[in-house]
């Protein structure tokens, strides 16, 4: 009969020489991963902020200091961005230190940037970015101890909430921004929107015009202009155009204003796409904003030629661009599109931006897999999440389902988030 060896006696087991070397070799190796690991993400975090903050932009020298917190047209957008963009750098110092000294690091290592984008041509230095990163390195630094807790100790319900609810939450107040404002009616048609009109949805400066009247030799105006009210909520902007020479300007063509002279919408050509402006939250919260493109809708028209331009709703979720024989139709906010609040990138093609879309819906929900826990209860909180967006969709704001670029991302992120947890938890490990 074997004799089952007691607690100290395992213990002097344990304690032998060559099990003690074995042991700190293990140790040593595991320590030197986890220095890898975090000097790898470190490095990659400045890099990135390099190449983000101090690289020259377009344009001559600015030598611009602002004093702001929320500057410009898109200052929310930018204050986001700045909180955003230090966080990796609290998550680091919170290793070891509390927010206090994250916030501390965060604001010194931030006015250094924003001193040497003084020197820098198109850059522009505000001391309110300096707080937004100030405070996002100090976010970082609180996380970090309940990320140790979510991912280290087991206890992952409250991960789990978050990593769907954050997620949720954006989409949920993206489309609350991107919602339509209908303004007061009657609504009136400008033939030809005033330049001025642009502002309100954008801080490009427009001018010019792609469409004249063939009519006219001088006043930049369209003929036929309308705006046809359906029910349920439907609408039809239209107006005959004559194409001029090609502008690198945007140019307005048709407007819908309310009783007070705001402008709902706004058709318009920019380059040689055909445009819609509407006028939603975005603006008014300074985020920044995204208009529905028909890319290329003019390059098959010379120079006189007069055709028809319009843009129309069914009251849905879908928006259609047609300019002669070209139409385009797609949703009017997909939740995979809402990284156009930060940063709306007009001038790229659909290809880039559905690229774009995939890899910002994987971003939102790398946390899933993360902090998922077992693959049946990641599957639960990848479908809980699919639920509230489908519930923000159809009740409190105008979003569209998920879409093939949503449900790629989606499927991308979660696994992402699976296969990075050996990586996460080396870099949050309590070794020294």
């Amino acid at each position: 009969m074997c004799k089952i060896p007691s607690r100290t006696e395992a213990e002097d087991i344990d304690t032998t020489p060559e099990r003690v070397a074995a042991r700190r070799t293990a140790d040593g190796v595991h320590v030197a991963r986890v220095r890898v690991v975090r000097v790898a993400l470190a490095l990659a975090w400045l890099a990135g902020l390099v190449a983000i903050t101090l690289t020259p932009g377009g344009g001559r020298m600015a030598r611009i200091l602002s004093v702001c917190l929320i500057c410009g047209p898109r200052g929310s957008a930018d204050a986001l961005l700045n909180v955003i963009l230090f966080l990796p750098l609290g998550l680091l110092i919170g290793l070891r230190r509390g927010p206090a000294l994250a916030l501390l690091v965060g604001v010194g290592l931030s006015a250094g940037v924003e001193t040497w984008q003084l020197l820098l041509t198109g850059r522009y230095s505000n001391v309110g970015d300096v707080v937004w990163n100030g405070l996002g390195a100090g976010l970082g630094a609180a996380a970090t101890p309940h990320l140790r807790d979510w991912l280290l100790d087991g206890s992952r319900p409250l991960g789990r909430v978050l990593a769907v609810a954050l997620p949720a939450t954006w989409l949920l107040a993206a489309g609350l921004l991107l919602s339509p404002i209908a303004g007061d009616r009657p609504y009136s048609v400008d033939h030809l929107a005033s330049a001025s009109a642009l502002q309100g949805f954008t801080d490009w400066q427009a001018a010019g015009s792609l469409a004249r009247s063939a009519s006219t030799g001088e006043d930049p105006t369209v003929a036929g202009a309308r705006l046809d009210l359906e029910p349920g909520g439907g609408w039809t902007l239209a107006a005959r155009a004559t194409r001029a020479p090609l502008s690198r300007e945007l140019s307005p063509i048709v407007g819908a204003y309310d009783t007070k002279a705001t402008p709902i919408r706004v058709l318009g050509a920019d380059r040689e796409d055909l445009v819609l402006w509407e006028s939603t939250w975005a603006p008014v919260m300074h985020f920044d904003y995204a208009s529905h493109h028909l890319y290329g809708a003019l390059v098959d028209h010379q120079v006189g030629d007069t055709f028809t331009v319009s843009a129309s709703s069914t009251g849905g979720d879908q928006v259609c661009l047609t300019a002669a024989s070209r139409q385009s139709c797609g949703p009017r906010i997909a939740p995979a599109r809402t990284w156009t609040l930060l940063r709306s990138h007009e001038h790229a093609s659909e290809a880039t931006k559905r690229r774009i879309d995939i890899a910002w819906m994987a971003t939102l929900t790398l946390w899933i897999g993360l902090l998922g826990g077992s693959a049946r209860s990641t599957l639960v909180t990848a479908g809980a999440f699919v639920a509230l967006v489908a519930a923000a969709a159809w009740l409190f704001t105008p979003l569209s389902e998920l879409g093939r670029a949503g449900l790629l991302g989606l499927t991308l992120g979660v696994g992402l988030g699976v296969a990075s947890r050996p990586v996460a938890r080396l870099f949050l490990d309590r070794s020294p």
